[in-house]
C-alpha cells in the first residue's frame, strides 16, 4: 500500500523488463482476473452483491516470453474458505 492505495510499481518493473502477465493475456474479461478479496475475508457469501464493488487484482503469474509461448491456460479459482485471495494457476505445454 502507498497512500492508502495498492502499489503496483514492482509489477510494473517486472513488465518493463519483458516479463508477461499470463492471467492478463489469457483470462477475459478483466473481471474474471480479480483475485482479492474473497468473500471469506468479510464473512460474506460468495454471491454477495457488495463483493464485486471491492474486487481488485493483486495476484499475478509473470512469465518470460519463452514460457509465455508454452502457456496454454490460466485460471483463477473462486474457492472460498482457503484464503482472502483466490488461488491462481497456469498450464504450460
Amino acid at each position: 500500500m502507498r497512500n492508502g492505495r495498492f502499489d503496483f510499481s514492482v509489477i510494473a518493473k517486472f513488465l518493463s523488463v519483458g516479463m508477461e502477465d499470463a492471467l492478463g493475456r489469457l483470462i477475459r474479461p478483466a473481471e474474471k482476473r480479480m483475485t482479492y478479496p474473497a468473500a471469506f475475508l468479510y464473512n460474506w457469501k460468495i454471491d454477495d452483491k457488495r463483493l464485486p464493488l471491492r474486487r481488485e487484482r493483486l495476484d499475478y503469474i509473470l512469465l518470460s516470453p519463452s514460457l509465455m509461448e508454452r502457456c496454454i491456460r490460466a485460471d483463477v479459482y473462486p474457492v472460498e474458505g482457503v484464503s482472502d485471495h483466490y488461488p491462481v494457476s497456469v498450464w504450460l505445454k
